[in-house]
């Protein structure tokens, strides 16, 4: 259970052909730690029971997807476990180990008339297990480096910036390994599918210059918890238009998922330069404030949030974060649950990165692992809510 079938085409030409054990979650494609490597994109795959989560669609045992990435092709197929009948207890036929025995005899002595007709010059057998031993491996890492350099991009091709600044803050990320609660895989649950983003990455290779096709794979590369190339994207559409609050709000979003924090922050006023009354940029601004430690400013900042958002349920998750990120659990609660007692008024978006926030976000990952924040989400989300980590 568990294995993955990748395959990798080029133009056509099978590159290569892996089957990957999934635990918990691998990465394929481009990235340092991916199992598989190919170019275009970073994939993460999520163990979710008995299927496979792929950029949001779920994968059960036979059943197969695939994208293209330009000429590269990506095949994943979900492999079914093979079942190897029991052999049922029979009696020993003695015959068939009598003949078995005469073969194997026979065998041997073949095998040493062979040996002893063509046995060569003395310290040659030696020779040749060390010049096989030495050859074959060479061989086969040249073969792989050559089919790897044929499907890689050049840096003239890659037109994605890798984003420079170091992140002063803790970047977001699975914990569940140390709280024991699959809170991951609770966010993960609901992230739609990210299909359409992987279309717009096809035809934004046609047509780099089309900005709502890279916002699409900016957008899809979030979704995917690929934060580093959702920055990447949201950078180069503000490039071309730097006043767009709608690139900068996703690049922010990115930045915090990273670390970003004094990047974040002036993107939240750049935003604000634009439209002063956004209370998502003042009650965020607010946080990443808390996260630099300015707790006289983040409360400026939390309070013209909630002047300009009248309430809105979503400001409360704001308002717990930075009360934990100073250290008051209890109130932090309260304004958590305040958040998600009232969850059914947020957009679809707003649920999602609700769940994202509680799951992932390092402003609450001293009440991930306490048992109060498990117990508010199981009052309101009942079965729904997340369960203990499955080891």
């Amino acid at each position: 259970m568990g294995e993955l079938q990748v395959t990798i085409r080029y133009n056509g030409f099978l590159v290569d052909h892996q089957v990957v054990r999934v635990r918990d979650v691998v990465r394929i494609g481009d990235s340092a730690d991916a199992k598989v490597s190919f170019p275009g994109a970073s994939v993460a795959v999520h163990r979710v029971g008995d299927a496979l989560d792929i950029r949001g669609r779920r994968l059960l045992e036979g059943e197969r997807t695939g994208f293209s990435l330009g000429q590269v092709k990506v095949e994943l197929e979900h492999l079914r476990p093979v079942r190897i009948p029991r052999p049922k207890n029979t009696p020993l036929d003695l015959r068939f180990l009598l003949l078995a025995l005469g073969v194997t005899t026979a065998g041997m002595w073949v095998d040493r008339i062979q040996a002893t007709l063509h046995s060569p010059p003395p310290g040659k057998v030696a020779a040749w297990v060390e010049d096989t031993t030495r050859i074959l491996p060479l061989a086969r890492e040249r073969e792989h480096r050559e089919q790897v350099a044929a499907v890689r991009p050049s840096a003239e091709e890659n037109l994605l910036p890798t984003p420079v600044a170091a992140g002063e803050g803790r970047a977001a990320t699975n914990d569940d390994r140390t709280t024991g609660i699959a809170y991951y895989r609770w966010y993960r649950s609901i992230v739609p599918s990210t299909l359409e983003a992987e279309l717009a990455r096809i035809r934004l290779a046609q047509d780099p210059g089309n900005s709502e096709h890279r916002a699409r794979v900016a957008r899809g590369a979030y979704d995917n918890d690929d934060f580093a190339q959702a920055l990447a994207h949201y950078q180069i559409l503000l490039e071309s238009d730097p006043g767009n609050t709608r690139w900068l709000w996703g690049r922010s979003q990115a930045e915090k998922r990273l670390g970003f924090h004094t990047r974040e922050l002036e993107s939240y006023r750049q935003i604000l330069e634009t439209d002063p009354d956004n209370a998502g940029a003042w009650a965020s601004g607010a946080v990443t404030l808390g996260r630099m430690g300015d707790f006289d400013a983040a409360e400026d900042w939390l309070s013209q949030a909630l002047e300009h958002g009248e309430g809105a349920p979503y400001l409360h998750l704001y308002e717990g974060m930075l009360l934990a990120l100073g250290g008051e659990d209890k109130a932090a609660l309260a304004a958590i649950e305040d958040s998600v007692r009232q969850r059914e008024a947020l957009s679809a978006g707003q649920r999602i990165e609700l769940r994202r926030d509680l799951a992932i976000d390092p402003a609450l990952s001293s009440l991930r692992g306490g048992t109060e924040l498990r117990s508010l989400l199981w009052r309101h989300y009942g079965a729904a809510a997340p369960r203990k980590l499955r080891r």
